[in-house]
């Protein structure tokens, strides 16, 4: 919780700073219209905006997507190892008010075409995979088979402006995309991939900059008047952006886990109020077994506040020796957590969630065990007070009994309520979870495996990719243990895809306000034999489907039942593509899944 939710970035005064946006997005999406809001913007947008923008002291824009990089060290003789990374625009360090560890971060210099490439290593790299080698800073590596210089190394816990799977281990300025992605996106002005983030100035307002920039928004989608389709332009007055805190907490994993954790959070509430009362309840009968020695103690002269202030310290003591024992368990807990979260990194390293024992959350266990201490050693530090010291030395305790009756009462009723609720809830998870793990997402899955290819990590061209994709097909099909093998350009319910606007051929093409989106992946020859996935009617994808043939498409029944018809065109504009939407030259992808 304090680190998704609460921490704030590692950076200098993160409460300046604000990202454009209400909910991160990703990755990619074309055009010059938005639905709800304009969160991602195109290189081309950004600097217009920061331009036009003056509450902000400095504007920067990272990517919405995560890149992968083919990294190794000119006149190393290892291998070409793959690293997370992504293109930042050159005042991104400037603008979180950070320092290099060694050596420089990048400028505003870096960050312009025609510059020398140049990047930054992290900090867990350069400790992890070079010893904290200090040559590192000023050597040449090569990127996807491109010449960088390393200038510097950025501090212990950095990891940019959010976390996007794994936090990266090379910062590279914006205006080498095009150097190293064959996309070329920086180029294209309605390509919208970047997310923004600012530091506004000590003086300004966040609700006159968020103003200012939706008026600098509209007229930079003017500009592009005609080059807008006739839907983007109904769609421009409802065009607008919003700015919300940048500064608290790992944004994109706060959107995906705030609400299990603020469950967590109640469910652990509701075992700590039940284990209280079973704990009061087990003091309550020790008090009643102790009411001779007490009502001894009293006759003779002891004062009902030292005899409570025993109780209290019992019932104190009791609970920060379980708060002390339950850190300890804690902190294992969220190590054991991490690795599961993210297995890729060994040992958690570099995840910027630190489970190690900080001052709020130290604070927040004291003070909680501190409160349950109190609050539920009241009853029994009272009830050893309600002791008649003739009744309780001649033998008779029945008023004793009666007094403890209703409290002890009232603690197991409260005990069983709080444990039917917790049971209740932990059922309707068990079978949320049952549900989910056995639910039918159209394809089988036992049995089945994915490798993610990436040849450009190995300098690959795209012209080299047909004869290397079947190739690879070929070495898997011939391997004694596999039965069957496809190439995809997404695997089933992996992350990513793309989607295209469709529309009937001999139709009126969609209005504004209907919604004709699709997505679509591109696959190999068998592919829906080796998913499991039958074909109810017509074919498959078959061999003699290729980049000379009339192009065809399979479809599932939810389409098939959104459009009546089976002859549909894909528009060359289509949201969320880089590239056009009819293109059946699928061994031209960069980037494949095997199955």
């Amino acid at each position: 919780m304090h680190a998704v939710l609460l921490k704030p970035l590692p950076v200098a005064n993160p409460g300046e700073l604000y990202r454009i946006g209400k909910e991160t997005r990703c990755c990619y999406l074309s055009g010059y219209s938005q639905d709800q809001e304009f969160s991602l913007v195109s290189y081309d947008l950004y600097k217009y905006l920061r331009d036009h923008t003056k509450g902000f002291s400095e504007l920067a824009a990272f990517p919405s997507a995560q890149h992968l990089f083919g990294v190794r060290r000119s006149g190393s003789s290892q291998e070409t190892q793959s690293y997370p990374g992504e293109f930042v625009s050159g005042n991104s360090f400037t603008m979180f008010g950070i320092r290099a560890y060694a050596g420089r971060t990048l400028t505003a210099e870096d960050d312009r075409p025609g510059a020398p490439p140049v990047a930054v290593m992290s900090y867990r790299l350069w400790e992890q995979s070079y010893g904290s080698d200090p040559s590192v800073v000023g050597s040449v590596f090569k990127l996807n088979d491109r010449a960088f210089t390393m200038v510097g190394i950025t501090p212990p816990g950095f990891f940019g402006d959010t976390l996007r799977g794994t936090p990266p281990d090379f910062f590279l300025p914006l205006n080498t995309e095009p150097f190293v992605e064959s996309a070329a996106d920086l180029q294209k002005y309605d390509t919208h991939w970047l997310a923004l983030i600012g530091r506004i100035q000590p003086d300004a307002r966040p609700a006159s900059i968020e103003a200012e920039m939706r008026v600098a928004l509209k007229q930079w989608l003017r500009s592009h008047w005609d080059e807008m389709s006739a839907n983007d332009r109904a769609k421009f007055p409802e065009q607008t952006l919003f700015l919300s805190p940048g500064g608290a907490g790992i944004t994109s994993m706060r959107e995906q886990y705030e609400h299990w954790l603020l469950i967590l959070m109640m469910v652990s509430g509701f075992v700590l109020l039940i284990v209280c009362a079973n704990v009061a309840n087990l003091m309550l009968v020790r008090g009643m077994e102790r009411r001779r020695q007490t009502a001894l103690s009293m006759a003779l002269g002891a004062r009902a506040s030292r005899v409570v202030r025993l109780a209290l310290t019992e019932s104190l003591l009791l609970s920060l020796f379980g708060g002390a024992a339950g850190l300890a368990i804690a902190f294992a807990g969220t190590r054991l957590i991490l690795h599961f979260a993210f297995p890729s990194l060994p040992g958690s390293a570099g995840v910027p969630i630190d489970a190690s024992p900080s001052v709020p959350v130290l604070l927040f266990a004291f003070v909680t065990s501190l409160l349950t201490g109190v609050a539920f050693g009241l009853a029994p530090a009272w009830m050893t007070t309600r002791v008649d010291p003739i009744e309780a030395l001649r033998g008779a305790s029945r008023s004793t009994t009666r007094a403890g009756l209703l409290p002890k009462k009232a603690l197991v009723v409260s005990q069983v309520a709080l444990s039917l609720v917790l049971l209740s809830v932990s059922g309707l998870l068990t079978a949320a979870l049952q549900s989910l793990e056995n639910q039918n997402f159209g394809f089988e899955q036992d049995q089945r495996f994915v490798a993610t290819i990436d040849p450009r990590l190995a300098g690959y061209r795209t012209d080299q990719l047909s004869p290397l994709y079947r190739r690879i097909h070929d070495a898997i099909a011939s391997m004694p243990a596999v039965s069957s093998v496809a190439l995809c350009l997404y695997s089933p319910q992996g992350r990513g895809g793309w989607g295209a606007g469709v529309w009937v051929d001999g139709h009126l093409p969609p209005g504004p306000k209907d919604d004709n989106s699709a997505s679509w992946d591109r696959v190999t020859a068998g592919y829906f034999d080796v998913i499991g996935t039958p074909i109810i009617k017509g074919r498959g994808i078959s061999e003699q489907d290729t980049a000379i043939s009339r192009n065809v498409a399979v479809i599932d029944q939810a389409f098939a039942r959104t459009f009546s018809e089976t002859k549909i065109r894909l528009a060359n504009t289509s949201a969320g593509s880089r590239e056009p939407a009819v293109n059946s030259r699928w061994l031209a992808s960069p980037k494949m899944h095997a199955i």
